[in-house]
Order: C-alpha cells, then sequence, then structure tokens
C-alpha cells in the first residue's frame, strides 16, 4: 500500500503548528509577564504595610507613657483570754506608690520613677502597762520610710539610637520623723532622722547605652552624691552620712548605673531590677550602692501581687550599737528589705 502526502495540504498543516505554537508562547510570556507583575506588586506592598507598621510602632514609641502602681499589705494577730505562753497581739501595716513616666521623641529619652514606701507596726495592744501597771500608749513604730526619686535624660550619638550622652540624677530621703525605738513620735531629744535629714542627692553626666527596650546601662567618670542633713541637732555625730559636726557631705567619684525590665508568661509575670554604684574618689573607692528588684504578678487585669527585695548600703552613714558597758559604738549601715504587697497597676 502506498501512502501519498498532498503537499498543499501538508504546507498548511505546518502552517498551523507553527501558529499554534507562537500563539502559544506568546500566551505564556503574557502569563508570565503578568505573573512577574503581581509579584512585584505584592512585594511592594507588603514593603509599604512593613513601613507603615514600622512607623505606627515607631510613633506609638514615641511621646509620654506614665503608668503607677499601688500596693498594700496587712497583717495581724488579736488573741482573745490569751494563755501566759502567747505573744502580744501585733499589727502590721505597709503602703507603697510606684510611679514612673516615660518620654521619647526623635533622638530625646527621658525616664523617670519614683517610689514612696511607708510601713508601720505595733507589738502589743493600743495601751501597755509598766512594771508599776501605770497605763500609756504604744505607738506604731517604723517598718520603712522610703521617698526614693530616679531620672535619665539623653539625647542619642549613634545611628541606631543605642548610645546617648545625658545626665543621670536621684533624690533620696524619708517623709516622717524617726525617733528613739523607731517610732514616729517622741521627745525632741529623741528624734534620730526625718525628712531631709539625711538627704542625699546624686548627679553625673553620663554615656548611656540601651541595647534593647528591657535595658539600660550607665557609666560616668565623674559625678556627685552630696549628703545633707536639714536638723542642726542631728550634725554633730555624722552618723546620718555627713560629715560629723558638719551639715553635708560631698563625694566625687565615677557612677555606675543598670537597670532591667522583662514580662514573660504572657505578661502575666513582669521582672524589674535596678542598681547604683557611687563611690569616693577620694577615699579608696568607698561610697554608696543602692539594688531594688520587684516581681510583680498579675492576678486579673491591673489587680496583682508585687513582691520586692531591696539593698541599702552607704559608708558614711553608721549605726549606732550600745553594747553591755552602754558605750555607743559606730559600725557601718547596711539595709535589706523583702516586701510583699497586693497591688493595683494603671496607666494614665
Amino acid at each position: 500500500m502506498t501512502i501519498r502526502f498532498n503537499k498543499h495540504a501538508m504546507k498548511h498543516f505546518l502552517t498551523l503548528i507553527v501558529a499554534l505554537c507562537l500563539i502559544s508562547g506568546t500566551a505564556t510570556a503574557q502569563e508570565t509577564d503578568k505573573a512577574v507583575k503581581e509579584a512585584a506588586a505584592k512585594a511592594e506592598k507588603a514593603a509599604a504595610d512593613a513601613k507603615a507598621a514600622k512607623e505606627r510602632a515607631e510613633k506609638a514609641e514615641t511621646g509620654w507613657k506614665k503608668r503607677a502602681e499601688l500596693g498594700l499589705t496587712a497583717n495581724g494577730m488579736r488573741f482573745i483570754n490569751p494563755q501566759v505562753s502567747d505573744p502580744a497581739n501585733q499589727v502590721n501595716l505597709g503602703g507603697l506608690i510606684d510611679l514612673f513616666a516615660d518620654y521619647k521623641m526623635g533622638k530625646l529619652l527621658w525616664e523617670n520613677s519614683g517610689r514612696f514606701q511607708l510601713a508601720a507596726l505595733r507589738n502589743g495592744g493600743k495601751t501597755i502597762y509598766d512594771n508599776t501597771g501605770k497605763a500609756t500608749d504604744n505607738p506604731f513604730a517604723k517598718g520603712a520610710d522610703v521617698l526614693l526619686l530616679r531620672s535619665t535624660a539623653g539625647y542619642s550619638i549613634s545611628k541606631n539610637d543605642k548610645w546617648f550622652a545625658g545626665v543621670n540624677s536621684r533624690l533620696l530621703t524619708q517623709m516622717f520623723p524617726t525617733f528613739t525605738g523607731g517610732f514616729f513620735n517622741g521627745a525632741d531629744k529623741d528624734l534620730l532622722s526625718q525628712f531631709a535629714s539625711p538627704l542625699s542627692f546624686a548627679l553625673a553626666p553620663s554615656l548611656i547605652y540601651k541595647p534593647t527596650a528591657n535595658f539600660t546601662l550607665s557609666m560616668s567618670p565623674i559625678g556627685m552624691d552630696y549628703t545633707y542633713v536639714a536638723e542642726e541637732a542631728l550634725r554633730a555625730s555624722g552618723a546620718l552620712g555627713n560629715e560629723p559636726g558638719k551639715a553635708s557631705r560631698l563625694v566625687l567619684g565615677p557612677v555606675f548605673n543598670a537597670s532591667y525590665g522583662a514580662s514573660f508568661l504572657e505578661k502575666k509575670v513582669s521582672l524589674t531590677s535596678g542598681a547604683e554604684w557611687a563611690p569616693n574618689y577620694r577615699d579608696n573607692l568607698n561610697g554608696r550602692f543602692i539594688w531594688m528588684n520587684a516581681v510583680n504578678l498579675t492576678i486579673f487585669k491591673g489587680l496583682g501581687l508585687k513582691l520586692t527585695g531591696d539593698a541599702f548600703y552607704n559608708h558614711y552613714s553608721k549605726a549606732l550599737i550600745r553594747n553591755s558597758s552602754n558605750v555607743t559604738e559606730q559600725r557601718l549601715r547596711t539595709t535589706g528589705r523583702l516586701g510583699a504587697f497586693l497591688t493595683y497597676n494603671t496607666k494614665f
């Protein structure tokens, strides 16, 4: 059997095949071009969205951020018809207010905080009796009395806004007078300390390093820590950090500050810690050290539990210790304090 091809039919067939290939190639090229354009548009939109998100985040970080933590602690014991071995009735009350106000705008950074803490305790009833049976009032004694203000201001000197040139300041004193025995009230001759007696003020130009929003480190080659005792009657011994017989003491030396804060477990647990060391160039780097820590546990919305642990040391503040021979001896004073508070947190 012989197969014959029609030349004209073959020519038309080949022409059709070539046309189909050209049409298919053109359609594929158009589809490819369309896909490329769509991908480019999506990438451009994603970049624009990322830029807008970054701008919103930066805007959210600018301006003032203020918040407050209010804490209360209370415990006690009350005995009705106590037996001989029972201790005395007791009542302990404490309050804590922590304030925070931070400002950020462009290259300017300003962080502020304040703590007001007061605690009172009484061992025994409102009325107590001496050995002769005479009734006297039983006053409250101090458990804590702190007024602490801090401020850090800086201006960015790096492209990534992690290094700042600025200044650190701190003011530390107490709010109410303290009398012999740690009581809130007493005779004038028994006054041990009061507001601005002593008062400590520190100021230091600093190089500030802030690699993240959680951590800040500031270093100063020279800063001052000035202690002032306003009450003239309290200046003689120098026990409050002043030079004996003088109203004040000036410490010059390097100053280091570090602070850290972080949240965990979907912000239900937060940790803050801050330390300051201010030694004296003129006295073998002896000076002041402050370390303050807090853990906040969120119970429900703004309600939480706050655990605090603080340590204060001042080389020039003395503790008066009376020995068996009734001779007053002075030793270096270190204060440690632990606390647990039911707190309420709010932003404003």
